[in-house]
C-alpha cells in the first residue's frame, strides 16, 4: 500500500482534469457546476480507497471538510464564489488533510499573482491603492478596521474566474510535490504513449 501523502499517476490526472475543465467552465460562464465537482468527489472518494484503503478514504474524506472549513468563510464574506469552495474540497478529498494546506498556499500565490497582473492590464491599481490607502488611513485614525467595497466601476469589482487560480495552483502543487510527472509525461507523450 502506498502513503498517503504520495500521489499516484491516476490521482494526478484526475485533479489535473477536474481542475482544467473548472477553469474552463469558470471562465465561459463565471461557475463552477454543481456536476463537475460531484464527479470529482465520487471519483476521489473511490481512488482514495483503492491507493490507500480505509485509512486513506478517511483522510480523503478530512481533506475534503479542511478544504471546505478553511474556505467557508472566504464565501461567507463574498470572497470567493460557492463553485470554488466545493471545488477546493473535492480537490481536499484527492489530496487528503496533509497535502491540501499546500495546495491552498499554490492557488492563492496562483490568486495574487493573476489578480495583481489583472489588476495591471485593465488599469485598475491606481484606484485599488487609493481605496486601501483609504482603509489604512481609517484604521490609523479610529483603530478600527473599516472595508470599502470597490465601486461598480472599478476593476476590482469585476468577477474574478477563481477556478483559473485553482487549475494554476494546482498545476504548481503538482509540480512541487510529483516533479517527475511531468517529465514522465512528456517522455511518455514524445514515445507516441497515452495519458
Amino acid at each position: 500500500m502506498l502513503h498517503p501523502n504520495h500521489l499516484p499517476t491516476a490521482l494526478i490526472v484526475c485533479i489535473l482534469g477536474l481542475v482544467v475543465l473548472a477553469a474552463l467552465f469558470d471562465l465561459a460562464q463565471r461557475r463552477i457546476p454543481n456536476a463537475l465537482v460531484l464527479w470529482g468527489l465520487l471519483v476521489a472518494l473511490p481512488l482514495r480507497y483503492h491507493y490507500f484503503g480505509l485509512a486513506g478514504l478517511g483522510l480523503g474524506l478530512a481533506g475534503f471538510a479542511l478544504a471546505l472549513l478553511v474556505l467557508m468563510p472566504f464565501y461567507l464574506t463574498k470572497g470567493l464564489g460557492a463553485g470554488d469552495v466545493k471545488l477546493m474540497a473535492a480537490i481536499g478529498a484527492f489530496l487528503g488533510p496533509q497535502q491540501v494546506w499546500i495546495a491552498l498556499v499554490f492557488c492563492l500565490a496562483a490568486a495574487s499573482v493573476i489578480g495583481v497582473g489583472y489588476l495591471i492590464v485593465k488599469g485598475g491599481v491606481g484606484s485599488y491603492l487609493r481605496r486601501y490607502g483609504q482603509m489604512l488611513n481609517t484604521l490609523r485614525v479610529s483603530g478600527s478596521w473599516l472595508y470599502i467595497p470597490p465601486q461598480e466601476d472599478e476593476v476590482a469589482a469585476e468577477r474574478f474566474p477563481f477556478g483559473v487560480a485553482i487549475a494554476a495552483g494546482l498545476f504548481g502543487f503538482v509540480y512541487y510535490t510529483s516533479p517527475g510527472f511531468y517529465a514522465g509525461l512528456l517522455t511518455m507523450l514524445g514515445q507516441g504513449g497515452t495519458v
